[in-house]
């Protein structure tokens, strides 16, 4: 799995890996924190040291991190000898460690919560995480556990993806729709969008920029302003930001500029002159 990572719940349990319970999306008991979408589980009757889980289904390389932190929205409400906590591997999934927890001694969330805690120990390849919830002991307590808006990764956000124009393709507009997969924010802020256009490759000579770009539906655009000129090569990069922490450049992307559709010039004639004679000679 990609970091930073983002999930919304909003395609469902897509990157998940569901325990023996019913979980649930979209509940009508369990209002998103945005979107229409939530995971929700209800257990009426908890086994005494059971283990009630929801994976990520992947794994995830956070080695390049630099103070990667877990951040989560959850509600949950749960009997005294219940406990929950979110978990991480180091190996693969063979042994789990707590990087939060909770138990029924210390009462509800009835209201979404916002979690946030440091992973800056499981800062290696091979991560995966996951949900979990059980009791203690007897008389089969019950529990209900939602989660929204879960991420993993550092503060800053994420690089755009370059879409259009195409690396190395042509466009015939002076003023050509530069178009980026937004970035990825581990946890869910709010993006703007800086773009940068240059006519050399070393990146010396900029042409054209926009600072800030409010951040579109999974995509971001900006219409270059002002014209470039016809039949030449551009370079363009963009970078995301949350406000507070700015992300990397996007890998530069390059195009061309080439009216190649616009009809011919109109015909000037040369000659000869208007109401001359035209005559041969041998």
């Amino acid at each position: 799995l990609a970091v930073p990572l983002f999930e919304d719940m909003e395609e469902g349990f897509e990157r998940w890996l569901e325990g023996p319970t019913t979980w649930m999306v979209n509940s009508s008991n369990l209002p998103p924190v945005w979107g229409t979408n939530a995971a929700a589980d209800n257990v009426y009757q908890v086994v005494p040291d059971g283990r009630y889980i929801m994976e990520l289904a992947g794994s995830m390389d956070l080695s390049a991190t630099v103070s990667p932190l877990l951040t989560f929205w959850a509600r949950w409400d749960m009997g005294s000898r219940c406990w929950l906590g979110a978990q991480l591997s180091a190996d693969g999934g063979v042994t789990w460690g707590n990087a939060w927890t909770v138990d029924g001694y210390n009462g509800a969330a009835s209201d979404w919560t916002r979690v946030q805690v440091s992973v800056a120990g499981f800062r290696q390849p091979n991560v995966r995480f996951r949900f979990v919830f059980g009791a203690y002991q007897g008389n089969a307590p019950a529990i209900n556990f939602g989660f929204d808006h879960f991420g993993i990764g550092d503060n800053k956000p994420g690089m755009p993806t370059a879409i259009a124009p195409t690396n190395f393709g042509q466009t015939g507009l002076l003023r050509p729709l530069l178009v980026v997969s937004n970035a990825v924010d581990a946890q869910g802020d709010p993006l703007t969008y800086q773009f940068e256009v240059f006519d050399s490759a070393d990146l010396t000579n900029m042409v054209a920029q926009v600072p800030i770009v409010a951040g579109g539906f999974k995509t971001t655009s900006w219409e270059v302003n002002p014209d470039l000129t016809d039949t030449r090569q551009y370079w363009w990069r963009s970078k995301a930001s949350d406000g507070t922490y700015t992300g990397d450049w996007s890998v530069v992307s390059s195009f061309y500029v080439n009216q190649t559709f616009n009809p011919p010039a109109a015909v000037v004639i040369a000659g000869p002159p208007p109401g001359s004679i035209v005559g041969r000679t041998s």
